[in-house]
């Protein structure tokens, strides 16, 4: 018994109902990796899953002795810890900044509203140009707490990541 030859419309519903069980196979990999990581980041900030409230707050602009003059006893005061991470000049010079919020307050309006558990709060504070973010520093570290989040550097939230 010789069968009919199959319609090229009925394998072209085939290969797409194939190619989408395939995609959805692999999108639900994706997803379940993402779910076991400590830390991510799909679309926006890096999150890390933390069983505390707290919050990573990084300087990645230096640091510089101005810098550090001005925001140590800012940390201090608020019993905030900090990462430092260094920069070599190069760096310095070719530092890309997301759009200037110009106003401390908005910056620290900002900066506040996006926190939540696990989040790594990147500040450039360190260079004159960056006056913003260090004005905007007291009013962060007070916002933060007031959302009930503990700030620390970044290994101590990396350390108590689930």
């Amino acid at each position: 018994m010789i069968r009919p030859a199959r319609s090229p419309r009925r394998v072209r519903t085939f290969a797409t109902i194939g190619a989408g069980i395939l995609l959805a196979g692999m999108l639900a990999l994706v997803v379940w990796e993402v779910s076991r990581a400590r830390c991510f980041a799909l679309t926006g900030p890096v999150v890390c899953r933390v069983a505390r409230p707290m919050v990573a707050l990084s300087f990645d602009d230096g640091p510089t002795q101005a810098g550090l003059d001005a925001v140590l006893p800012v940390l201090e005061a608020h019993g905030a810890e900090a990462t430092f991470f260094l920069i070599g000049r190069e760096a310095a010079a070719r530092h890309v900044e997301d759009p200037r919020i110009e106003d401390p307050a908005a910056f620290a309006d900002e900066a506040v509203a996006r926190a939540r558990p696990g989040s790594i709060i990147l500040l450039h504070a360190m260079y004159p140009a960056n006056a913003t973010a260090r004005e905007a520093l007291p009013s962060i570290l007070a916002g933060l707490r007031a959302k009930g989040l503990r700030v620390v550097g970044v290994s101590t939230l990396l350390e108590v990541a689930s």
